[in-house]
């Protein structure tokens, strides 16, 4: 970080551009300030999830940074090739942030194997605020068939049912659903997006999502 920081800091002195060094640096910064939440919030307990904690709001914000800059392998892509002139940088993959994946419900089989979230399912699946697992309904999910097969994967997997606006309208689900900076602010180890847009408040209300 402290390199990152510092060549930015050097390519802005020698007047040229350096933005995307910048944009490097924060992506460090956030990865390196998240850390603490994992610490904090196990000794706070559900405090730390309400809707007006603060310490769960600072840690969306922070973890709302890769959004607005990108990934870290994007970044990192970007620097090679601009800082490096390396037009075919070889940038690892690994690391805390995953891109999502894009995918058909009837593909979540798929998922739920590979993570292996059918063991150790959830007994108390809770509120949306506190469950360690959320299927998120969006309004591309409103078909019956499709709310249908949700409902069912959430009741696979121990996981708490969430909806954007647009569904709080339905009957079967309430405003205590919904996700959104403006709504309710979740911090899930495992969240899956059905037809969800995803606009600017639903992003920062699923930010601390791992």
């Amino acid at each position: 970080l402290q390199t990152s920081v510092y060549n930015a800091a050097q390519q802005a002195d020698d007047e040229r551009p350096f933005t995307d060094a910048a944009q490097l640096a924060a992506m460090f910064a956030s990865q390196n300030a998240l850390a603490p939440f994992k610490i904090l919030i196990p000794l706070i307990g559900d405090l730390a999830y309400t809707q007006h904690s603060p310490l769960s709001a600072l840690q969306n914000d922070v973890a709302t940074l890769p959004l607005i800059v990108g990934t870290d392998t994007q970044l990192a892509l970007t620097f090679a090739t601009t800082s490096l002139n390396d037009e075919v940088a070889d940038v690892p993959t690994t690391g805390p942030h995953t891109a999502p994946e894009h995918l058909v419900v009837a593909d979540l089989h798929r998922v739920v194997k590979r993570l292996n979230l059918t063991r150790d399912v959830p007994v108390n699946v809770g509120s949306i605020a506190t469950a360690k697992r959320v299927v998120a309904l969006g309004r591309g999910a409103m078909e019956p068939a499709v709310l249908l097969q949700a409902q069912q994967l959430a009741k696979w997997i121990g996981a708490a049912l969430a909806v954007t606006q647009p569904l709080t309208a339905m009957e079967q689900f309430s405003i205590e659903q919904q996700i959104g900076a403006s709504a309710v602010t979740v911090a899930p180890e495992v969240l899956i997006n059905i037809g969800v847009a995803g606009d600017d408040d639903y992003l920062a209300g699923m930010a601390g999502a791992q």
